[in-house]
């Protein structure tokens, strides 16, 4: 059986393709497109194809999390989505032929097949609930292609921050009574990769007021009672000084970080105000 097949009640469409760029798939049946295959293990930092590169397989994720990123002959890069368990990646070009788009490199250890071309071809022409589902995806990923387009072309970075926080606990929210915890972890690169500007700038909109603003708290070892702090993640995920919960500033980057915090998850106040609305093509 599929491990990432579920029941087809569980879920609709919406739910189980959220539009965000941290693109998973729920409930999806993939059986027929890894019938006969294994998969494999890959440590963070591999690159699974580079832009430009003949496309001559695709991916489909089970475990970790994948960056795709466009990449510019001046050494510049745009980060364009993060995909996770469930999704395909390099399918439009196995279909098509051609180069990739964009590179694609692991964030996380990932577990996930590795599926030639010719063989994703025959065997999504062979299944029409196949082709459907790799249509679902690519048209979700067209959908987060057209709201990142929209978001750099009206909303300040501020309103950007804020979008892709909401974004994340419509999808990785769980209510709290403090607001809504996110409850996966991330970094401030990883934001301001997706975003397209400095980790510094996503820095002081997490740490300033207004609606982009939120607060961590540490997950594993316990902080001291009381030292749950609204600041900013460096880019490994550690707090980078103690300060006032509230504080409208960023802590000063010269204190050291509290011992012993190994993992920090955002709390989104609950009457976080919505940015101006972000037109989607639907």
């Amino acid at each position: 059986m599929d491990p990432l097949k579920t029941s087809p009640r569980e879920e609709p469409l919406g739910q189980r393709l959220p539009l965000s760029p941290w693109l998973t798939a729920r409930g999806m049946d993939w059986g027929g497109l890894t019938e006969g295959l294994h998969p494999e293990t890959l440590p963070r930092g591999t690159a699974l194809y580079q832009q430009g590169a003949p496309s001559d397989e695709m991916f489909l994720i089970l475990e970790g999390r994948v960056l795709l990123e466009c990449c510019h002959a001046s050494g510049k890069k745009r980060a364009i989505y993060i995909v996770s368990a469930g999704m395909t990646i390099g399918e439009a070009g196995a279909m098509f032929g051609g180069s990739h788009d964009f590179r694609a490199v692991t964030v996380t250890q990932c577990r996930l097949f590795r599926i030639p071309a010719p063989v994703f071809r025959r065997r999504v022409e062979a299944s029409p609930a196949l082709a459907l589902q790799v249509f679902q995806v690519e048209a979700r990923k067209g959908q987060v292609l057209a709201r990142l387009l929209a978001m750099d072309s009206f909303l300040d970075l501020r309103a950007r921050v804020a979008q892709a926080l909401l974004s994340l606990s419509e999808q990785h929210g769980r209510p709290e009574p403090e607001g809504i915890l996110l409850t996966i972890p991330f970094t401030h690169q990883e934001m301001a990769d997706l975003l397209g500007v400095s980790r510094v700038a996503v820095s002081q909109c997490m740490g300033g007021a207004g609606p982009a603003r939120c607060a961590y708290k540490a997950e594993g070892p316990r902080a001291p009672p009381g030292h749950r702090r609204a600041g900013a993640l460096s880019g490994r995920g550690r707090l980078m000084g103690p300060g006032p919960c509230g504080s409208p500033s960023l802590p000063p980057p010269s204190r050291p970080p509290f011992p012993s915090m190994s993992r920090f998850v955002a709390y989104l106040p609950p009457r976080l105000d919505r940015p101006a609305p972000v037109p989607v093509i639907e």
